[in-house]
């Protein structure tokens, strides 16, 4: 379900939305303060922080995602 992020420039919440569908320019009101001065705001995914390392990967992976490879046993 796409999460869309907020933060109202009236009052200074963050705040964010569940839609299963496209944002409206309605949408964008502050639960908070019920100002439409919003903007969009971009943030790191759950589980993938780009750029950093972890535990020696070129991108960190956290929350239980193994960097290790394949063992074929034997």
């Amino acid at each position: 379900m796409p999460t869309y992020q907020f933060a109202c420039d009236d009052c200074g919440k963050d705040f964010e939305f569940f839609l299963m569908r496209m944002i409206r320019d309605t949408d964008k009101v502050c639960p908070s303060c019920g100002g439409d001065n919003v903007r969009q705001v971009y943030r790191d995914f759950y589980g993938y922080t780009p750029g950093r390392t972890s535990g020696g990967s070129s991108g960190g992976y956290s929350g239980g995602y193994s960097s290790g490879g394949c063992s074929t046993g034997g």
